[in-house]
């Protein structure tokens, strides 16, 4: 039985090869990777697959009935460099579609940098850190 995700690959491959889509990102090796994900998935699950392809990805998101199209490419190869790029944690319940809104309200790159283990606590404006004795 097919996953939600298996479906949305499969759509997507098709309509890129039907349609013949141009994929503009290629990685260091000329492969064009595709990544496909679904808005309702964790995006630390994005990170994990878009680390298997280097950060070189042309992505595409299936939210309902709409596709977004996002160009993916390894920080150290952007143009131009995000100065506050967002940090997501291993613990993160943030989706793809919270980024692809993210994304949508930006001008410009958005840096995406992936962190294994919890989030760090919180603490307020000019608070000292706790420390453990």
């Amino acid at each position: 039985m097919m996953t939600d995700l298996d479906y949305a690959r499969a759509q997507i491959m098709t309509l890129i090869a039907v349609n013949n889509v141009a994929l503009p990102i290629t990685d260091d090796a000329g492969q064009k990777n595709v990544v496909i994900a679904l808005a309702e998935e964790k995006l630390t699950d994005l990170t994990q697959r878009l680390n298997k392809v280097n950060g070189y990805a042309n992505l595409f998101v299936k939210d309902g009935h709409r596709i977004h199209v996002v160009s993916v490419v390894n920080a150290q190869c952007a143009l131009v460099e995000d100065k506050e790029p967002l940090t997501t944690y291993g613990d993160s319940e943030s989706t793809v579609g919270m980024f692809i809104d993210y994304l949508e309200q930006k001008n410009g790159p958005v840096g995406l940098r992936s962190v294994s283990g919890m989030k760090p606590f919180a603490r307020a404006e000019g608070q000292e850190p706790l420390v453990a004795a």
